[in-house]
C-alpha cells in the first residue's frame, strides 16, 4: 500500500512539474518585438525580440514566443546580439544561425523552436554580415548558416545589386550560393549593371573577361557569351 502511495505521489509531482514548467502567453505577455530602422548589430535587452530571437531574463530563446519553454544553451547572455536585417546572431563565445527548428503540437497550444543554432568554428569577434544570407569571418566565409567549404574568408565578397543575387566571390572562386560557380573568373566577374538586358526582376546580366551570363531567380543561369 505505502509502495503504491509513493507511486501515485510521484506521478503527481511530475505532472505537477511538467505542467508548471509549460510556458504560457502570460509568461511572456511583456515580450515586444522590435524592428530597428538600421542595421548593423543590436544587444537584445531583456523582454524584447528580434526576428527569432527573444530573451526573458537571463535566458535567450530562438523560435516563438508563446509557450516556449526551450532556451538556448550556454549563451552568454549578457553580450546576445543580433544583426538587424539577418537571422544571424552572436556572443562574445560563439555564432547562432537557425539551421534547424521543430515544431511541436500540443492540446490548445503549439510552439516552434530551434534545435539547431550554433555555426561550428564561427569566430565571433571577426564575424560580419555582408547581406544576401551571407557573412564570413577571419577563416571562411557562410550562407544561411552554413559554412561555405574551402572558402576564403577574408576576401570574400558578394555580388550586389539586388537581394535575388545570390552570387559571391573570394580570391579563388565564384559562387552561387553555397556551391562553386565553374568556369567563372573570381577577379573580374561582376553584375553588369548598365546592360539594357537587365530589367530587376526577371532578368540580371553578369559577366567576366570570358562569358556572359542572364540569370533569371531563383535558379535559372543561362549562358549568353
Amino acid at each position: 500500500m505505502r509502495l503504491k502511495l509513493q507511486t501515485q505521489i510521484t506521478l503527481l509531482t511530475i505532472l505537477i512539474s511538467a505542467c508548471s514548467q509549460k510556458k504560457t502567453e502570460e509568461d511572456y505577455a511583456n515580450i515586444e518585438t522590435i524592428r530597428p530602422a538600421s542595421k548593423g548589430w543590436f544587444k537584445l535587452s531583456n523582454n524584447k525580440k528580434i526576428k527569432r530571437y527573444f530573451r526573458n531574463g537571463d535566458q535567450v530563446y530562438c523560435g516563438e514566443v508563446q509557450f516556449n519553454d526551450h532556451p538556448m544553451k550556454n549563451v552568454d547572455t549578457a553580450s546576445f546580439e543580433v544583426y538587424l536585417g539577418s537571422e544571424y546572431a552572436r556572443d562574445k563565445n560563439r555564432v547562432y544561425y537557425p539551421l534547424q527548428i521543430a515544431c511541436v503540437d500540443g492540446k490548445n497550444w503549439g510552439v516552434c523552436y530551434c534545435t539547431d543554432y550554433i555555426i561550428k568554428n564561427a569566430d565571433p569577434q571577426t564575424f560580419k554580415y555582408l547581406g544576401n544570407e551571407y557573412a564570413s569571418d577571419k577563416n571562411s566565409a557562410f550562407y544561411f548558416g552554413n559554412v561555405i567549404k574551402n572558402s576564403d574568408g577574408q576576401s570574400f565578397r558578394i555580388i550586389n545589386g539586388s537581394e535575388s543575387l545570390r552570387f559571391a566571390v573570394d580570391k579563388n572562386k565564384v559562387y552561387f550560393g553555397d556551391e562553386i560557380f565553374e568556369g567563372a573568373d573570381p577577379e573580374t566577374f561582376q553584375y553588369d549593371h548598365s546592360n539594357p538586358l537587365n530589367d530587376t526582376i526577371r532578368n540580371f546580366i553578369l559577366k567576366d573577361k570570358n562569358h556572359v551570363w542572364k540569370f533569371n531567380p531563383p535558379t535559372q543561369i543561362i549562358v549568353i557569351k
